[in-house]
Parts: C-alpha cells; structure tokens; sequence
C-alpha cells in the first residue's frame, strides 16, 4: 500500500509539473501578444519527408532522399517559419537545429530585447552544449536582444504549436494531388497548406559547426560555480544574458520563486573574441549506395527534368569532405 502511496503521488507530481509548463507557455504566449519587446517562440522538427513522394505501392519499400523541415512557431502571430533542407546538403543534429535557430533570431527587428523558446527535452537535438554555443553567439551578434530563455516541457507532456503545424502539413500530403519529386516541391505544398506558413530553404553554407565555437571560444564544464554536478537529464530553463557573455543560468524547474544555478562556460586562457562561425560542410553529404539506387528506379515516375539531380546524388566512398561532430554532445553530457 506504502509503494502504491508513492506511485500515485509521483504521477500526480508529473502530471502537476507539465500542466504548470503549459500554463507557464501560455502566460508567456500572451505576454508576447502584449509586449513587441518579447517574443515567445516553440520548435521542433517534423517527421522526415520522403522524396520523391510517390503513392505506387510498388515503390513503397524503395529508399527516398529525406528532406526535413524544422518549424519555429511564433507565438504572438501565429505564423510558422518552416526551414527546409535535404539529407545531401545537412544532417538533423544539434549543428544542423541550431544553424536554424540562430537564422530566426538573427533575423528579429531592434524592437527586440527578450526572446523565450520552448522545446521538447531530445538531448541530441535540443539540450546539450553546441545549442548553448548557438545561443551566445546570437547574443553577441544582435545588437538589441538582451536574454534568451529556453525553456523544456515534461517529458509525454510536449504538445507544442508546431505539432498543430505539422500535423496540417501531413494532412495536405496525404489528400495532395501535386506531384512532389524534389525537396522544392515539399516548400510549395507546406506554403500552400496555410498563408501563415512561411518557408524557408536553408542553404549548406548556411550551416555552422556550434560545436566548433563552444572548444574555440568557450570552455564547457561538468560542474557549477557551486561545484555541483551539472546534470542535463534535470534541466528545464536555461538562461541567457548579454551582459554576462560566457555564464548560463539553469533550473531544474521552471518555478519563477526557484533560484537559477549558474554555470560558467568561459575559457581559463584568453581566447579570439571575435571568433567566426565555421561551416559545417565543404560539400555534398554523400547517400548510401541502396539508396541511390533506389532512387534511381524511381525515375521513370519523375520529371525528367528532374532526373540530373538524383543522379548527381554523392554516393558513400565517393570523394566528400565534410565536417560531422552533432553525436559527441550525447557521449559527453549525458
């Protein structure tokens, strides 16, 4: 009876803890609606695409190229900024997330001083050091936004706006009649499915290596000011301030009377203070051999316009160079 006791009130905690996210997402939703200086923002990135799309049963078990669409969700007008990639020109790792974050926020109006996002808590994609790096520098780099909070909903409590978006968007594929043979064609269908998503195709030098600038410019560390253990898997708010470069504030809750703990990234030496973002990729990323192949049958359903760009496709042992670090992350801070 004691053991059932405490089952049932550590499901009623976990049930308490993500109505309170929610209810703190929607105060702040609101907050954005109200104040042109603060904007609210969720994201996250929907099931992969499959290109072409083809409905013939008899190509239902081939390898498509894989396009992924990360959607940032704003919050005081309900409009979608959806980034659109494919497998040969980027990955889906916390480089390839954050190169797109940082595009958003670089993008933001001077009116702008304090931005809030919400996520679910994937540590490969969302929670770990190469996202933190992105977020310093877009402190660093835009010339009026003074904190940025990210915030994590409970884990099985992560209903975000762009689940809403996501799930048009699987709608419009599966009753589409439009041909859908390119990554281009999934910008179209996605911009078609509502006027307030907006699309954007992410070029590859558009892609930065985070990881890269936390060992160039900062220094990452297990422990707090304190000397307590940093733990990721506990971690619900982060926080970051301009005029403190080089420190986080973190929260295992997202309790406003909590106090934040503080965890100092910057590096012992003296390092380049203006250091540039490196590219992530110098090239093609190359597809596996099944793959291409498979590609390959499918061309008699496709555009022969289009058929140079799937043979162009790189194919694994061919000569590419690229630069792949967005796996490490879980090794190191989990």
């Amino acid at each position: 009876m004691v053991e059932k006791a405490e089952i049932t009130l550590q499901l009623k905690n976990h049930h308490d803890a993500a109505d309170f996210a929610y209810d703190c997402k929607k105060r702040e939703k609101e907050l954005s609606r109200q104040d042109k200086s603060v904007k609210m923002f969720s994201f996250d990135l929907q099931q992969c695409l499959p290109t072409p799309y083809l409905k013939a049963s008899m190509f239902f078990y081939k390898r498509p190229l894989w396009t992924f669409n990360l959607t940032i969700h704003d919050g005081a007008t309900n409009k979608a900024n959806c980034y659109i990639w494919h497998e040969a020109i980027a990955k889906r790792g916390a480089n390839d997330i954050g190169s797109c974050i940082y595009k958003c926020l670089a993008s933001l109006s001077n009116d702008v001083k304090h931005v809030i996002l919400y996520s679910d808590s994937c540590t490969g994609r969302n929670r770990n050091s190469y996202i933190c790096a992105m977020f310093a520098k877009v402190l660093e780099d835009h010339p009026t936004i003074e904190t940025i909070d990210h915030k994590f909903l409970v884990v099985g409590h992560t209903h975000l706006e762009c689940d809403t978006v996501h799930a048009q968007i699987e709608k419009k594929k599966k009753y589409t009649s439009v041909s859908i043979q390119h990554p281009h064609d999934w910008s179209n269908l996605i911009a078609a499915t509502n006027k307030k998503y907006i699309t954007q195709e992410m070029k590859q030098e558009e892609f930065y290596n985070f990881n890269a600038l936390m060992k160039g410019k900062y220094t990452w560390r297990n422990n707090n000011t304190e000397g307590e253990k940093f733990e990721w898997k506990f971690v619900r708010w982060l926080r970051y301030v301009k005029k403190e470069p080089g420190l986080i504030r973190y929260k295992y809750s997202l309790g406003l009377g909590d106090p934040f703990k503080e965890l100092n990234i910057k590096a012992r030496r003296k390092r380049d203070q203006n250091y540039e973002l490196a590219k992530s990729y110098t090239g093609p990323l190359p597809i596996s051999a099944n793959k291409k192949r498979d590609l390959l049958d499918m061309l008699p359903l496709v555009n022969p316009e289009l058929h140079s760009f799937y043979r162009n496709l790189k194919v694994e042992g061919e000569s590419v160079v690229e630069i792949d670090t967005d796996l490490d992350e879980i090794e190191v801070n989990l």
